[in-house]
């Protein structure tokens, strides 16, 4: 709770969704429990030259909307 200049009660909300039911699919993950029909591979093939392990990249909605045509390159594997 927070009060304005003039003395009123403005009451602050923050809203938070959290998902169980959706795991990273990870093998090395210790707080998911994962389907084994949805793990991503365990060796993970690296094309990146800028990195040289294998690596997960965490997109949202927008950029698999705005960037489809990045990730379905053969580049990236596990989509």
């Amino acid at each position: 709770l927070r009060k304005t200049r003039r003395g009123h009660v403005l009451k602050i909300t923050h809203e938070l969704y959290l998902r169980t039911d959706i795991t990273c699919g990870s093998n090395v993950c210790q707080q998911c429990t994962v389907d084994q029909t949805t793990v991503l591979d365990k060796y993970m093939k690296n094309g990146n030259n800028l990195v040289s392990t294998g690596h997960y990249l965490l997109v949202d909605t927008n950029i698999v909307l705005q960037q489809v045509d990045v990730l379905e390159d053969p580049l990236f594997t596990n989509v």
